[in-house]
């Protein structure tokens, strides 16, 4: 994939996404809470020096694990236990993995912008 976005950057991220077709139910960009959640209710954030090591975009995938099993059929990514109850998974995904993620999510249609 070609760099389209500041990967350090949680608009360009979303924006990036949103160009793609997902939409999202909310969006908070404050520096200590930054993140975005999609029509599904999977969210989506930007993690750097985490306390936990997972660092990069990071989907906090819903507890009805329609996103997270998509993504994990055909990318087969570490699980990691979030401690939000709603959204107790967590996957980090590649910036290279990031179109195909995107894909996967739009299979889900609350994540479609209609």
């Amino acid at each position: 994939m070609e760099e389209l976005f500041n990967p350090g950057r949680l608009e360009d991220l979303i924006s990036y996404m949103e160009s793609k077709g997902l939409v999202f139910s909310s969006k908070r960009f404050e520096p200590e809470n930054r993140y975005a959640i999609l029509g599904g209710k999977t969210s989506v954030r930007i993690l750097e020096d985490a306390r936990d090591g997972i660092n990069g975009i990071i989907l906090f995938c819903y507890k009805n694990k329609e996103d997270l099993h998509r993504i994990n059929q055909k990318y087969r990514k570490e699980v990691f236990p979030n401690s939000e109850s709603t959204r107790p998974y967590k996957i980090s995904v590649t910036e290279d993995e990031l179109d195909g993620v995107i894909e996967l999510l739009l299979q889900n249609e609350l994540n479609k912008a209609r």
